[in-house]
């Protein structure tokens, strides 16, 4: 690649191949960057989801300040979620 785009992760030169309009779709795509604390919390939530039915089912309490991204994390979250199970969860919500 060019030193003209040394600057640039090299994991988006890929991209420089594409069409401007493509380009400009890839920048509204939903993005996650990962840190230690996110990913723990998404092993976990991931734990409690392939837990087995049972009394007393364990739970997870997540807490952030404002703006740190806690509904996008919850979010993420429910994609490992069967969308049956996110009906549910909506219509109790």
């Amino acid at each position: 690649m060019p030193q003209a785009f040394d600057h640039l992760h090299t994991g988006v030169w890929s991209f420089l191949d594409e069409s401007q309009e493509d380009r400009i779709t890839r920048l509204y795509m939903p993005k996650w960057v990962s840190y230690a604390g996110a990913s723990e919390a998404l092993a976990r939530m991931e734990h409690l989801l392939r837990h087995p039915p049972c009394g007393r089912m364990p739970s997870m309490l997540l807490y952030g300040d404002s703006d740190s991204g806690l509904a996008h994390r919850r979010g993420r979250g429910r994609s490992f979620q069967d969308p049956a199970e996110q009906e549910i969860d909506d219509a109790l919500a």
